[in-house]
């Protein structure tokens, strides 16, 4: 008698992701949810109701609850501005930017690349960020031609596109400025309208010829440093929520995290099988997926 083969129903060891409805549906099998910011709790103007929704109701059940962001500013102005924007500051335990972390390497100078900078910094962004080295040991110069290197934390204006800084990035190139990049997206949806980040900037950098060094997602380091401020020493109850596959789900994927993929966020996509094609696009597969944060 020929048997039937039996078929694997779990979607992760089928390299599939599970599609849910909400994270009430798996808030049981975690202990620490890490959110990314844009496009998961707030579109850059206003937060979500759900996703404050959903943050009261972790606090609730005694979760603890993390912000992971590429944001290029230190921890406090990122948190100020998350108040602004109707996140309360009792809804979360801790914050970590991608910006903080480029801030403690500056100050730190742990390794050969941040020894060898100088203390010349050119900032290529906009003024709000300037927190980021106003702490520091460095001299703000206003000409590439005076710089030891460029800190790039974004446009000077979300209208800006990236033809705007090619004369910028040239003068770089041609005197071998190392760039610093203090946010490795691509792209941000602010409100409805794209703006590009430090991250395409970086990218544009790199096709010309100039070295970057990046701080932030998808590196799996900025996660176990989350991780190890919180005092965690592994990630078996640790639940990643992000919109991007190229840096939230893809850098949980690099620190072996679980994670969930929140279609309506940067890729604007408003079914499951819509991302199906994209998970081997980014080399990035989540372990849920879901519409919106609920």
């Amino acid at each position: 008698m020929n048997r039937l083969p039996q078929i694997n129903n779990n979607p992760i060891q089928n390299n599939l992701p599970k599609p849910i409805k909400s994270l009430c549906e798996i808030i049981d099998a975690y202990n620490v949810f890490i959110f990314d910011l844009w496009g998961v709790v707030h579109n850059g103007k206003q937060s979500f109701s759900g996703a404050v929704d959903i943050l009261t109701l972790l606090q609730k059940s005694e979760k603890h609850v993390y912000f992971l962001s590429n944001a290029p500013r230190r921890r406090q102005a990122a948190m100020d501005q998350l108040i602004e924007r109707g996140v309360p500051r009792n809804l979360y335990h801790d914050f970590l930017t991608s910006g903080e972390d480029c801030f403690e390497h500056l100050r730190d100078r742990p390794d050969a690349f941040y020894q060898s900078l100088g203390n010349k910094l050119y900032h290529l962004g906009p003024e709000k960020d300037k927190n980021l080295y106003d702490d520091l040991e460095v001299y703000t110069v206003t000409s590439l031609n005076d710089a030891d290197f460029v800190l790039n934390t974004g446009t000077y204006s979300f209208e800006d596109t990236l033809e705007d800084y090619v004369p910028e990035l040239q003068l770089a190139v041609n005197r071998g400025l190392p760039m610093i990049c203090a946010n490795p997206d691509l792209m941000v949806l602010y409100g409805e309208s794209e703006a590009i980040c430090a991250g395409r900037i970086a990218k544009e950098y790199e096709k010309m010829g100039g070295l970057v060094h990046y701080h932030g997602k998808p590196d799996s380091v900025i996660y176990h440093k989350l991780l190890a401020r919180a005092g965690m020493h592994g990630v078996s109850k640790v639940l990643m929520v992000g919109d991007s596959l190229r840096t939230d789900i893809k850098g949980a994927n690099n620190a072996g995290i679980d994670s969930v993929f929140i279609l309506s966020g940067i890729h604007r996509l408003s079914k499951v099988d819509d991302a199906a094609s994209l998970y081997s696009i980014y080399d990035a597969i989540p372990t849920y997926v879901m519409e919106r944060v609920q």
